[in-house]
């Protein structure tokens, strides 16, 4: 290659291609991580949004029976409700997560 022509060399094009492909290795199971906490994420929004829900039902309808589970669109959520004194009702959902950890999320109901 004289001087007036302009390009790569194979080993200049063969060193950056496996720098790139160290550092997408690096990347690969950080990605990985974000994507799954996002999905934690959208799993907690939902929770929050079907306990709120059901919350709602039962202060418009105190005489309605609870739901053993609530079902979104991801998961299925187990219900459990605690009455915690004369007035007060606790909603508490108890899940495994999509990165197999255990979530809990607890609202209170003040019924009048």
């Amino acid at each position: 290659m004289t001087n007036s022509e302009k390009g790569f060399f194979l080993y200049e094009t063969v060193l950056s291609l496996l720098v790139l492909s160290i550092i997408m290795t690096a990347m690969f199971p950080v990605i990985i991580q974000v994507q799954t906490e996002r999905m934690m994420i959208r799993e907690q929004r939902e929770a929050v949004m079907l306990v709120r829900k059901e919350m709602l039902k039962q202060y418009e309808d105190p005489q309605s029976d609870f739901p053993e589970k609530l079902e979104g669109e991801e998961q299925i959520y187990p219900l459990t409700v605690n009455n915690k004194g004369a007035h007060v009702l606790e909603y508490c959902l108890n899940w495994e997560g999509r990165n197999s950890r255990a979530q809990t999320y607890c609202l209170s109901l003040y019924l009048p």
